[in-house]
């Protein structure tokens, strides 16, 4: 939604006209598949209407992982059919699992990169993954996740307090494939070796009762706290009281929380999956570990505690990367470039 919303406000600003298909759907629980199935098949009838009724120049798809990766492969196909130009834009790192699949669900997962015109990642980590399982490299546009269009970065680095606990922050599912337990195993190392700090992890889930559970259970209750979803405001006033973002999560295409957090400056933890690789740099304005790796995890978290004076340093890298790489008028700028007019030869 956050990519859409800067899409919009660009074709706006500059006089494009789109045409939405909305793909939108539940996480949890996700809906039934003869729920889907029937949203599928309007949004596919839709697409073939749009392409006779009205010629559109391009059609750009986000595609997530799983069912969504398939259908907007099905979309790419259709589009070539009525001669449209299309863009498959890989939102998810868990579209690279479609590829580990033994069987038919991978070789179709192949033949969907063949489909579009242009394949679009968010990050150079991409690209080698691409090449492995035969994309077609010739058709690869790294086009970066960028802000949404009223997010206003911050003026000035961080400043941490000599002496203050250093505080961490988590935003997102708690789910194992975003490295809560880790996280929560990473916490209870440092509370053992008898280290100043706080972690907040902010989000809804199928892991919160047991991580809270186990959070009274290691006695860390102060340490770590849950407050569940927020709205972004409240995430926003949580996050300008946070010294260092974390998301040790196993897979992603570029997720928006790392992305607004460091909008805010916030140094981050986090891992080399997706494009984070692309605009956190391991040493220059966080640090990156290996997913499923909670003592590397711990490590990094306690570099910012022995040395907080690394919190204004990386923060100030990491409002000089999220300028020059997260603005929504530039990258939405090479996405729809994509589709100009090709010159007259």
């Amino acid at each position: 939604m956050t990519a859409s919303v800067g899409l919009k406000a660009y074709a706006n600003e500059e006089g494009i006209e789109l045409f939405y298909l909305d793909t939108t759907q539940a996480s949890f629980p996700v809906p039934g598949i003869h729920i889907r199935m029937r949203k599928g098949l309007s949004r596919l009838a839709r697409l073939c209407w749009l392409s006779v009724a009205k010629r559109p120049d391009g059609v750009i798809l986000f595609a997530s992982g799983g069912l969504s990766y398939f259908e907007r492969g099905l979309m790419a196909r259709l589009a070539r059919l009525f001669r449209v130009r299309s863009l498959l834009y890989l939102r998810s790192g868990h579209i690279q699992r479609l590829f580990s699949e033994p069987g038919i669900r991978q070789r179709i997962a192949r033949f969907v990169l063949h489909g579009p015109e242009f394949l679009g990642v968010q990050g150079a980590n991409w690209l080698p993954f691409i090449d492995s399982v035969g994309g077609p490299m010739d058709r690869v546009k790294v086009i970066p996740n960028w802000l949404a269009p009223e997010t206003k970065l911050r003026d000035a680095p961080l400043f941490h307090k000599v002496g203050a606990s250093v505080r961490f922050c988590f935003v997102g599912w708690m789910v194992q494939a975003k490295g809560v337990t880790e996280l929560l195993e990473a916490a209870a190392q440092l509370y053992t070796a008898g280290e100043k700090f706080t972690v907040q992890m902010i989000g809804g889930g199928t892991l919160l009762d047991q991580l809270q559970a186990e959070v009274d259970l290691l006695g860390l209750a102060g340490r770590v706290t849950f407050t569940g979803w927020m709205d972004p405001a409240a995430v926003h006033r949580v996050l300008g009281q946070t010294d260092v973002f974390v998301l040790p999560t196993y897979a992603e295409g570029f997720p928006n929380a790392l992305m607004e957090a460091m909008s805010m400056g916030l140094p981050a933890i986090s891992t080399p999956v997706g494009g984070i690789p692309d605009s956190l740099m391991d040493g220059r304005n966080g640090y990156l570990v290996p997913p499923r790796d909670s003592i590397a995890l711990a490590n990094a978290m306690q570099r910012y505690i022995d040395n907080p004076s690394l919190i204004a340093a990386h923060s100030a890298a990491t409002l000089e990367i999220v300028r020059d790489r997260h603005d929504y008028r530039t990258n939405c700028a090479d996405l729809f470039g994509l589709f100009a007019p090709k010159p007259d030869t």
